[in-house]
């Protein structure tokens, strides 16, 4: 099937509604909408942009409901054209590339091609657990988004989803007699090769030099009253860069575990138990490694007072003498009998 051929079946559908009955609703695809469609050059595309904007029940009808190579929609007579389709006047046609033509790769004997129809006809009759298990398959694939659909229940928009699987099956080829199980080729097929989605990385800068030389230079004048020798400036800077860089890459890293494609089972689907795969990702490594958060300001601090631990016990001393000089000097002074 064609994009013009699409849209004329789009067409033929909603121009043929006739006058809306009472508690009835008649749709007209917006003519933004037909634009958009008719610039996509691939049936797939047009179908997926159409879904934002025609009722799933239309978009299905317009796939289940072909026309021959001889036979065209004509926009000024819809209702006679609508009529040769359900007339049988006009035959439909196969989901995807594939013609009475076709070879597929399993030879010219695997031509039982897939219609419209059985996207719904394949699944709906199945148990929910079978359903969910194919909804499940569709999300993994990313034909469907979980919250999109009632998990278990076989609608539209799971069967419009789903004739993208059969028109992939169609051109590896049906077996006659295969129809109930062939589409499971494909469903692997996509399964196997669908590119996951990449978070765009982001760039590593180093902090500035200066900024964090004047902090180590406070530091220093605060604790010791005196600047930092060049070694000891020298190290601090080199260590707090090193610091801020390992926060970068664990940060980085455990957003990536969390951005990770989440496989959804039907069993998830039915139990409402989908969704939390990030966050039990996450700490999964963490406590697998023994992660903990990298403070590079608290560590840069810790090796200040490593590096100057005998410093500043000398100057502890120092102080604690002069304190004691000062306490004899001023009972001294406080003597009764200097008074």
């Amino acid at each position: 099937m064609s994009v013009q051929e699409f849209i004329n079946r789009l067409l033929e559908i909603t121009q043929s509604q006739g006058p809306a009955l009472q508690g009835q609703n008649v749709y007209n695809i917006p003519t933004e909408a037909v634009t958009l469609i008719a610039s996509q050059t691939d049936i797939n595309e047009a179908m997926a942009i159409a879904s934002e904007y025609v009722p799933p029940t239309i978009i299905l009808e317009a796939l289940s409901s072909g026309y021959g190579a001889s036979s065209q929609f004509d926009p000024n007579n819809p209702e006679e054209s609508r009529a040769r389709v359900m007339g049988g006047l006009d035959t439909p046609q196969y989901l995807g590339i594939v013609d009475d033509n076709y070879v597929s790769p399993k030879g010219a004997d695997a031509n039982d091609y897939y219609f419209a129809t059985d996207a719904v006809d394949l699944i709906s009759g199945k148990s929910p657990d079978v359903i969910a298990d194919v909804q499940a398959d569709l999300v993994n694939i990313g034909l469907l988004s979980p919250g999109q659909f009632v998990p278990g229940v076989w609608q539209e928009r799971d069967a419009i989803a789903f004739t993208k699987v059969l028109a992939l099956q169609n051109s590896l080829g049906v077996p006659a007699g295969k129809k109930a199980t062939s589409w499971e080729e494909a469903i692997d097929v996509l399964l196997n090769t669908t590119l996951p989605s990449y978070q765009q990385e982001r760039v590593y800068l180093a902090p500035d030099y200066n900024k964090v030389a004047k902090s180590i230079n406070s530091l220093f004048a605060s604790e010791l009253g005196r600047e930092p020798e060049q070694y000891e400036l020298q190290l601090l800077a080199n260590q707090y860069n090193a610091d801020t860089k390992a926060k970068f890459s664990q940060e980085e890293e455990l957003k990536a575990v969390g951005a990770m494609p989440e496989v959804v089972t039907g069993e998830q689907l039915m139990e409402g138990s989908y969704g939390n795969h990030a966050i039990t990702e996450v700490e999964a490594k963490i406590e697998e490694e023994g992660l903990t958060a990298i403070d590079p300001s608290a560590r840069l601090y810790d090796t200040f007072r490593s590096i100057t631990e005998k410093e500043r016990e000398r100057l502890g001393r120092s102080a604690d003498i002069q304190k004691s000089n000062q306490l004899i000097l001023n009972s001294i002074i406080g003597a009764p009998w200097n008074r």
